[in-house]
């Protein structure tokens, strides 16, 4: 395969760098993000990615890919699972490269700003109806295909296991990632965090789990935002967990000690701190 043609090299040389001629291109390079690439990067990458069949898409070496290839790989392995392996749509396309720069939290498309085109809300705006506001709450279910590549044991994935269920095994705990606001107000104002409040519920007999990613308000429009979190990070957190509930792990994970941010934890804003589903709630 050519540079152009190969994802590996892509994932982890040629794809990393945008093409610089003039004489600063060894410093710009060396101040990139490796886990981050420009659009026009990272749709060459699916490009290749889709010359491949499904023995060779599933075993890529992903420990060698930065965070925006793997997940770009998660996110086409779930496409293939779901519809099979034709060519994706042109909206598949758009949210997976969206899922890959880090716009989305989830490369379906269920989530704010990823409903339809430009053309489409503007249609809608002119006929007086009012945007979908977003959700206070995100299911993780589309982590399930990246949880079960790396567990086991047969686990199942049940968005019905319901919080005030008293038998059900539970966990708060809190993921980096960040905020992205689009109301037509705040246009896409984006604010990091440390304290992205999530649960991890568990049904023992059925073998069952379920994940909640709480939004936050945002403090100039008061509306909630999606959160956009590292998908690796997240699964590994899950899967850390599902082996201690599972019996395959012995020793209790570590507690956070000490939640470190750059601000305090806005807790009237959070909606993991509304329904007691965030580590800073359980302290109080």
């Amino acid at each position: 395969m050519s540079k152009i043609s190969d994802p590996t090299v892509f994932a982890t040389g040629y794809g990393n760098l945008e093409t610089n001629t003039d004489a600063s291109a060894s410093t710009s390079r060396s101040r990139m993000n490796p886990n981050q690439a420009s659009r026009r990067i990272i749709g060459s990458f699916y490009s290749a990615l889709l010359q491949l069949g499904k023995y060779d898409l599933n075993h890529l070496p992903m420990q060698d890919y930065p965070t925006w290839a793997r997940r770009v790989v998660h996110a086409e392995r779930k496409r293939r699972k779901d519809k099979g392996v034709e060519m994706p749509t042109r909206s598949e396309r758009r949210n997976i490269l969206d899922f890959g720069e880090g716009i989305i939290s989830q490369p379906n498309g269920d989530q704010q700003g990823s409903v339809g085109d430009d053309q489409q809300q503007l249609t809608k705006q002119k006929k007086g109806k009012a945007p979908k506001p977003t959700p206070e709450e995100f299911d993780g279910e589309y982590l399930h295909t990246y949880v079960i590549d790396e567990v086991t044991y047969d686990v199942v994935y049940d968005k019905t296991l319901s919080r005030t269920d008293g038998t059900l095994t539970k966990r708060n705990s809190n993921v980096w990632g960040h905020f992205v606001c689009k109301t037509e107000d705040c246009g896409e104002r984006k604010w990091d965090s440390s304290v992205i409040a999530t649960n991890l519920r568990f049904c023992r007999p059925r073998k069952a789990y379920k994940v909640t990613l709480h939004a936050q308000k945002c403090n100039q429009c008061e509306q909630y935002a999606e959160p956009i979190v590292e998908v690796t990070t997240l699964v590994k957190r899950v899967v850390y967990v599902l082996d201690l509930w599972m019996g395959f792990r012995a020793k209790e994970p570590r507690k956070d000690k000490e939640i470190k941010s750059d601000g305090p934890h806005d807790t009237e804003r959070c909606h993991g701190c509304e329904v007691n589903e965030c580590p800073y709630a359980e302290r109080e």
